[in-house]
């Protein structure tokens, strides 16, 4: 995070955004366009 200046935040608990995150970032290496 340092090397792209984000900064590091904690959701507390408030675990929908956490289920969010990972639901979202398995979805863009899962997601492929249909060749039809």
């Amino acid at each position: 995070m340092d090397r792209h200046k984000l900064n590091t935040i904690s959701c507390g608990r408030d675990v929908q955004r956490v289920q969010k995150a990972i639901c979202s970032g398995f979805f863009r290496n899962a997601a492929k366009r249909d060749p039809q």
